[in-house]
């Protein structure tokens, strides 16, 4: 990465010089030039490193409370970054979750929307089995997909779950420049 002071004097230099000329002088290669002269604006605040710090800190987040917004990430990092730019990152991040219903009420009847848990007689469960997964939904800038599962799953199920309908939500609503990323 050139300093700034460098890319000043090729910037002073390319209004009346060519790049190789400037290449010659400040004894850096003309393609780099062309590319200084070329990306002329303003830096970007953000790395790759940072943006990968801004999805790693939104997922533990979303872990421990799923009620996550940008300025918790912002204040984590400690970035001098705009709350616009993270809300614009976490926006591109697409999110799955999974909720298992108990069917017999181990889970301290959580999962029930009764108005009086008193009066719930339900039998206790006597082994692992019991729990089933009623739905998923997949979330991608502001669209999602629910899909109902009627089985209990295994990973076989899952995955192919994953390939005939969650991949093809997903493919069908990205956006074009930024399919190379995923696929």
């Amino acid at each position: 990465m050139l300093s700034a002071e460098v890319r000043q004097k090729i910037f002073d230099y390319s209004r009346e010089k060519s790049y190789r000329w400037i290449a010659k002088k400040s004894k850096i290669a003309h393609n780099t030039n062309r590319k200084t002269r070329s990306n002329a604006g303003r830096q970007r605040k953000l790395n790759k490193a940072d943006e990968l710090k801004i999805k790693r800190v939104t997922m533990d987040r979303i872990q421990k409370n799923p009620l996550v917004n940008s300025r918790i990430v912002k204040n984590e990092l400690k970035h001098n970054v705009s709350l616009r730019t993270i809300q614009r990152k976490i926006k591109t991040m697409d999110f799955t979750d999974e909720k298992k219903f108990s069917v017999d009420g181990p889970d301290n009847l959580r999962s029930y929307q009764k108005n009086d848990v008193a009066t719930l007689n339900l039998p206790k469960r006597k082994g692992k089995d019991g729990s089933i997964m009623v739905f998923g939904c997949m979330v991608y800038l502001d669209k999602f997909y629910l899909t109902k599962i009627s089985s209990r799953m295994n990973s076989d199920e899952y995955i192919k779950l994953l390939v005939t309908e969650i991949f093809p939500f997903l493919k069908n609503n990205i956006k074009a420049g930024e399919r190379e990323k995923y696929w």
